[in-house]
């Protein structure tokens, strides 16, 4: 195992004697890189737990040419949306931080979006004039 360096406010002593900051005792160094791989195991672990659904939900909107912000509560897995009609829909999907989806629903057309992870936060939908659209949503683990 190679030598890692050591911050210079950092004072190693081994058996009673300070030791040369170049070096690092290699017990040390093997506690440390388990530590490291133990944190990754365990974020690898809430991924693929938050794969898992928690719950479902559902709600209907009406909506207008002016946008219809819907901010999400636990974030979704996937989500089915049906356009009631009269109008066209167009949808678009908040995941983490950017505009991912965006998605124009025709009357009566059920349009299914499956992200695997619950990553939809937040969805933004207006329509052409007047529309009622249904969602069917399931929900995964808030990380």
């Amino acid at each position: 195992m190679g030598n890692l360096p050591i911050p210079p406010n950092v004072e190693v002593i081994e058996n009673g004697k300070p030791v040369s900051r170049e070096r690092i005792d290699p017990q040390v160094a093997s506690f440390i890189f388990q530590a490291v791989q133990a944190s990754q195991l365990t974020k690898l672990r809430k991924l693929e737990e938050s794969k898992i659904p928690t719950g479902t939900w559902s709600g209907m909107y009406d909506l207008t040419t002016e946008v219809t912000e819907l901010v999400i509560g636990n974030p979704w897995i996937s989500f089915t949306i049906i356009n009631a009609g009269p109008g066209r829909a167009k949808v678009s999907i908040q995941r983490e931080l950017e505009l991912a989806e965006e998605a124009s629903i025709d009357v009566g057309q059920p349009v299914n979006f499956n992200f695997n992870f619950p990553v939809v936060k937040k969805l933004y939908m207006k329509s052409t004039s007047t529309c009622q659209v249904r969602i069917y949503a399931i929900e995964g683990a808030q990380n």
